[in-house]
């Protein structure tokens, strides 16, 4: 892998190989290499790596997918009891599970509703409240926001593409490198020994050595940044069924209904750090609040190709963020940029010699909040006008 020669700006540079797992087909992603337009210091002879997608063949749907609020009685009721009730005043589908496993009654109890409308379930929270008196005011457990992109053309391709520039291009605000477990993974379906399916996980970046070990995603499987027990995590996959309970029992979609799904998780720590607590928050939250730190999508800049391979922030540099970008995406770039500062600090410590020119304007790249990335401001705005027009 080379770090792209200054000849080659405003050309293609790389086709990026967006693999499915169940069909073995590989569908390609052109990038082009173009100069940094800005004019901060951190940017200077660095390119921008632009996907070749145009985003107005698709079109995008936002939602609130289901939330979960906690309700607390002041005596005891079965659950069974409770769903009956509320079943019947909303038009999408309720669930009613008791926080208390010991027990076949409960006080507490989770009431989940799938395809909420604000209307429908402040209506049945309030008949609740009125049959079983609560001890204590409920609230906002657990919420999930997804983003839906249609292709307005037909073919799977257009489905591939976007599934690839999405995962390619998404990273969190203040993303833990740190925790293992959070690292982005892939989710997929494969073939035991007997034929029967089963899923696997494949981990993207494992941070091993000085520069990390990145893996490329598979489009039909389902990405995921942060750990499922987060307050916070997020999914990326192509949609093709629904109501999946498991992987052979689901609801497959008509083809009219693919989409590419991004999905983001919230639950209490999280919610609290939003503002969303009670039902009135969520009456009158605005929830374009959510793009900036947890609908972020960003274009990757790689340094210009230097002619002295020997520094570690020169041609091979360039060629590690190249590699960590092609394979893993912007979210390889910053844990590849990381891991090279790291390494590079500690070696000069170790040595007793002062931070070189080079690893001080890394230092200070890093610091940013964009790091060397470049806010994807086409996926952004999209995102934002229609977080906007979200309303529980």
């Amino acid at each position: 892998m080379n770090a792209i020669p200054k000849p080659l700006i405003g050309q293609a540079v790389v086709n990026v190989s967006l693999s499915e797992f169940e069909t073995s087909k590989t569908t390609l992603l052109t990038y082009y290499a173009e100069r940094v337009k800005l004019k901060q210091a951190r940017f200077k002879e660095r390119l921008v790596l632009v996907p070749q997608i145009d985003l107005a063949r698709y079109r995008l749907e936002t939602l609130i997918d289901f939330v979960v609020f906690h309700v607390t009685l002041t005596a005891p009721s079965q659950f069974q009891y409770l769903q009956a009730f509320l079943a019947p005043l909303v038009t999408g589908s309720v669930a009613v599970h008791p926080l208390d496993a010991t027990s076949s009654s409960s006080k507490n109890f989770a009431v989940t509703f799938q395809d909420p409308k604000g209307s429908e379930v402040r209506a049945a929270l309030r008949a609740l409240s009125g049959k079983w008196k609560l001890a204590d005011d409920l609230h906002v457990a657990e919420l999930e926001v997804s983003c839906d992109w249609y292709p307005k053309d037909e073919g799977e391709d257009q489905l591939v593409l976007l599934a690839g520039v999405l995962q390619k291009h998404f990273l969190p605000a203040k993303f833990d490198f740190s925790r293992h477990a959070a690292l982005p993974r892939v989710a997929f379906t494969a073939l035991d020994a007997s034929g029967a399916k089963k899923t696997e996980t494949l981990r993207l970046i494992e941070p091993k050595s000085r520069r990390g070990i990145y893996r490329s995603s598979y489009v039909d499987g389902t990405t995921y940044f942060g750990a499922r027990e987060d307050s916070v995590f997020w999914r990326i996959m192509i949609k093709k069924t629904n109501e999946r309970k498991s992987l052979t029992d689901f609801v497959a979609l008509p083809y009219e209904e693919w989409r590419v799904r991004m999905e983001v998780n919230f639950k209490t720590v999280s919610l609290i750090r939003i503002g969303l607590r009670t039902l009135d928050d969520l009456l009158n939250f605005k929830f374009e609040k959510l793009r900036k730190d947890h609908f972020g999508f960003y274009l990757a800049t790689v340094p210009c190709g230097q002619d002295n391979e020997n520094d570690p922030f020169g041609r091979s540099y360039g060629n590690s963020l190249l590699e960590a970008f092609i394979k893993t995406g912007v979210v390889g770039v910053a844990h590849a940029e990381m891991r090279l500062f790291e390494f590079e600090q500690t070696k000069a410590k170790r040595h007793g010699t002062p931070m070189s020119k080079n690893l001080n304007s890394m230092k200070k790249m890093l610091s940013h909040r964009n790091g060397s990335r470049i806010a994807f401001e086409k996926i952004n705005e999209r995102i934002e006008s229609s977080l906007r027009r979200l309303r529980f």
